[in-house]
């Protein structure tokens, strides 16, 4: 059988029996968070109680609140299938915006291998724009058409590790100029 999108499978396929996306991202993160002794706090717009015709007045800053609080971040859970992340630019965007207020930070949950990635805002937006990366049309043909960024995370992990080196590279630099003083 041919390998398919994330994007073409049918419902459970998609996710797992009985679970929806975001369910079992938000539930995989949790669950990983309190492991290594970092428990969170939930955070994002589904804790508010209220109904989807009133969600849909919010602004994006609003409605696209990071699901969790944690140890100085907010965690923005996102899950996938397989081989590739789909990112939202209107979310990135409103993620940019609680930045500014407390890091954003990124927990990957990969359903295929049973993984979580952490990686911050940046290195997602990096990771969109890399050359291995593509733009995709999501509900293409419905009223809720609108493009994505669609990224492999073989280039999650590429970019993660070269912002890994270049924070190095400055703090070793900075210390060697104290050294010199």
């Amino acid at each position: 059988m041919e390998h398919q999108g994330f994007r073409h499978l049918e419902g459970e396929e998609r996710y797992g029996e009985g679970a929806a996306s975001g369910d079992l991202a938000e539930s995989k993160v949790l669950a990983y968070f309190d492991s290594i002794d970092r428990p969170l706090q939930e955070f994002g717009p589904k804790h508010i109680p209220t109904d989807r015709a009133v969600n849909l007045t919010w602004t994006d800053k609003i409605r696209h609140m990071p699901d969790f609080l944690g140890w100085g971040k907010f965690i923005e859970a996102q899950g996938c299938w397989s081989d590739s992340v789909v990112f939202k630019p209107d979310k990135l965007v409103a993620l940019l915006e609680w930045e500014s207020e407390m890091p954003v930070w990124f927990a990957v949950y990969i359903q295929r291998t049973d993984e979580i990635l952490i990686a911050p805002l940046h290195t997602v937006l990096w990771s969109c724009v890399d050359e291995r990366s593509q733009c995709i049309l999501l509900d293409e043909g419905t009223h809720a058409q609108k493009y994505a960024y669609e990224v492999p995370i073989e280039v999650l992990l590429d970019v993660r590790v070269h912002d890994a080196f270049a924070v190095d590279k400055m703090l070793r630099e900075k210390t060697r100029r104290r050294s010199q003083t």
